[in-house]
């Protein structure tokens, strides 16, 4: 018997949390399918932080279900200065967050397919360890980021500029443990001898700059430091490209960081995002 539900959100991030859980407090059924073993999209499988502003002229203008994430990160003590946050207990909280909402949650899923009968989108199947298994819905929300079921469904999208069809490039996040903080450079001397190790030809990343962010612990720095460029996140052959080529970058600035700037010499490799973040595909 095919399994149905009122609304499913595919894609577990916390664009697709927020949607299942505002339907589910709403009273419907709510599905959602995400394909890592945990929920956070970007801000966990991609160690993308901190939060942008949410605020504009002094106001909060993003409140809602996000209030509520930052309210248990505080309880957690998960969450630095109102933006840096600890992604670890944000996989913690966004659990909680979902099922005490009653969404059905079905982890480790991925969309293979999706079944139109008209101009109506009326299910989709998916794949796991239990095998294929179609699921119906009223409602389905696309929150997968490249807008995979909209394109599946036969949505019209487009990519990219214009004139060449090229978007934006890819970072993977990486994170460096030990590091000593008392001895470390401000921003503009890093910047100024990661540019002196790029003109020695130590370091071939395109990025003009080394971007580097606090954590909630004082001697872990993060870096959104990597540029993989003329790649397509919704292209299977381009995005392994980017990842192998995003480890091989992240491995550069490992030894550079190391070798050559102060506070880094004990430090070492603490994690790689499990996945490289895109910042365009389909709109």
């Amino acid at each position: 018997m095919t399994r149905s539900h009122g609304v499913i959100v595919c894609g577990g991030g916390l664009t697709g949390v927020a949607a299942a859980v505002g339907a589910a407090r709403m009273g419907t059924s709510v599905l959602l399918i995400e394909r890592y073993g945990f929920l956070g999209g970007m801000a966990t499988n991609g160690l993308v932080q901190p939060f942008m502003t949410y605020r504009a002229g002094g106001k909060q203008i993003i409140c809602g279900i996000f209030q509520e994430i930052l309210e248990r990160l505080k309880k957690k003590n998960a969450l630095k200065d109102g933006h840096i946050f600890d992604s670890e207990v944000m996989k913690l909280i966004l659990d909680e967050l979902v099922l005490e909402s009653n969404v059905n949650l079905l982890l480790h899923t991925f969309v293979a397919n999706v079944e139109v009968k008209g101009n109506s989108l009326t299910g989709i199947y998916v794949e796991n360890k239990s095998g294929r298994e179609k699921i119906e819905a009223k409602v389905f929300v696309d929150a997968t980021g490249d807008g995979d079921i909209a394109a599946r469904s036969g949505t019209p999208f487009d990519k990219g500029r214009r004139k060449d069809k090229l978007m934006q490039p890819m970072t993977l996040s990486f994170r460096m443990g030990n590091v000593n903080r008392s001895k470390m450079p401000d921003r503009n001397t890093i910047n100024e001898i990661y540019l002196r190790a790029k003109e020695r030809g130590e370091i071939s990343n395109p990025r003009e700059d080394v971007l580097w962010f606090n954590t909630p612990r004082d001697e872990v720095i993060h870096f959104n430091t990597t540029r993989v460029i003329k790649r397509d996140s919704t292209d299977a052959d381009d995005l392994t490209a980017a990842e192998i080529e995003g480890r091989k970058q992240v491995w550069k600035m490992v030894n550079f960081l190391k070798n050559h700037v102060l506070g880094f010499e004990n430090s070492y490799l603490l994690m790689i995002a499990p996945q490289i973040g895109p910042r365009e595909s389909r709109r």
